[in-house]
């Protein structure tokens, strides 16, 4: 488990002590429940509601009270259930494999099926656009989009350059991203009646399941291979990070405060840290079964769709302990990743002095340009800290600088909205 030092120079007993708070994090089941067999995928309304795909039982909602589950709606009509996504509005979309795709109101006791298309092909996954489009991985037939209007689909665009179809996801640009198996990853630009490919890249592995974080990075969950971050600029794809623990990567889902969570098949549930370079494993649990899928709700809980125990509710939090080393008399300039990060909208930022230094702690832009400058005057030798409000500034990437005469280091950070 990756350990973070946060460092505080004191003086005790005449000697120099160094104070190392170390931060880990925990995943706690709250609740339980397995009913239908094989839990496959799973959605979470804006009310809270938990959508699970059971791949021989149709479609079940349940609601959680923080300690346990209770099945509020069950329906199964023909096909096996697969993928699920939950509209702005509150409509439950399932691709239901060999039964196409379907659409459900849900009045917090009962569905009720108000539409149904069956364009051929394997329904596997599926994703909602902010404007309601509902997109469908179909394997072998394609990438379908398909309008809804509350009653009917119209299919408005398709393409198949790509096999087997597993997984979609839409990035807040309107960007549709795939997962295509051996294929790898493949962008679609979607203009309403047509798409066009504009990036593929293949590292090898599976591609199954994928996410869009807030600021546009795709997560692969890529079975074999572990877990992959891509940066897309909108015409090619960069591997950024790769990490591969025990088991299958299958299904990913990303938190509010960017914190990357992974259904992993024979290998349980992990936590995963993302600073753009980089992964670090921050927490990770093994309640048997094999984790196929997963979500976030609004407060924070994970839910994981597990094959052989049904679905699964987790708290995770973090934890601080104590501990006071010696320590050796500072004799290098040090600049600390910020903590946490990402962050919204408070992050502390670390550093080092050996000896009396004039300091410079500015805050840049993607383009370079100052936001603000956190420090500017003389400071004695030690364990410094610096906290950084960026309530006035929007979400996205930005650059700390650290500048002690010939010093000077530089790291990003990343503000969630």
């Amino acid at each position: 488990m990756k350990i973070i030092y946060i460092k505080y120079l004191f003086v005790m007993l005449g000697l120099n002590a160094v104070t190392l708070a170390q931060l880990t994090h925990t995943f706690t089941q709250t609740a339980s429940t397995y009913e239908y067999g094989d839990a496959y995928r799973v959605a979470v309304g804006s009310d809270g509601t938990l959508f699970l795909a059971y791949p021989d039982s149709g479609l079940v909602a349940y609601s959680y009270d923080g300690s346990s589950f209770t099945n509020t709606a069950h329906i199964q009509d023909v096909g096996i259930a697969s993928g699920v996504a939950v509209g702005s509005d509150g409509t439950v979309f399932l691709a239901n494999d060999d039964g196409g795709l379907r659409a459900y109101s849900y009045d917090g006791s009962s569905f009720t099926n108000t539409a149904h298309i069956d364009n051929g092909g394997e329904a596997m996954g599926v994703a909602v656009g902010s404007d309601g489009t509902v997109f469908l991985a179909n394997e072998p037939d394609g990438l379908r989009a398909y309008s809804y209007d509350g009653s009917s689909f119209t299919n408005t665009a398709h393409i198949d350059d790509a096999s087997p179809e597993i997984g979609v996801a839409v990035g807040s640009d309107g960007t549709v991203f795939l997962a295509s198996g051996f294929g790898g990853l493949r962008a679609y630009n979607y203009d309403g009646l047509s798409f066009t490919n504009t990036a593929h890249i293949n590292n090898g592995g599976y591609a199954w399941g994928l996410a869009v974080g807030s600021d546009g990075t795709v997560f692969l969950a890529n079975d074999y291979d572990g877990l992959r971050a891509y940066s897309y600029d909108g015409s090619s794809f960069t591997s950024i990070a790769q990490i591969n623990d025990e088991g299958r990567a299958l299904n990913v889902a990303v938190g509010s405060d960017g914190t990357v969570f992974l259904a992993n098949f024979d290998g349980g549930l992990r936590a995963y840290s993302y600073d753009g370079l980089s992964f670090t494993n921050t927490a990770h649990i093994d309640d048997g079964g094999e984790a196929a899928g997963v979500a976030v709700g609004s407060d924070g809980t994970v839910f994981s769709a597990n094959f052989s125990e049904g679905l699964i509710a987790y708290a995770y939090s973090g934890l601080l302990e104590i501990r006071e080393d010696a320590s050796p008399i500072l004799n290098k300039y040090t600049l600390e990743q910020n903590y946490p990060n990402p962050f919204n909208p408070l992050t502390t930022i670390q550093y080092e002095l050996p000896q009396q230094s004039a300091v410079q702690i500015t805050i840049f832009d993607p383009k370079g340009r100052e936001v603000t400058t956190l420090v500017s005057e003389t400071q004695d030798a030690g364990y410094k800290s610096v906290l950084w409000d960026a309530s006035a500034v929007s979400s996205g990437m930005y650059f700390y600088q650290i500048r002690t005469g010939e010093f000077v280091q530089t790291k990003k950070m990343v503000l969630l909205k």
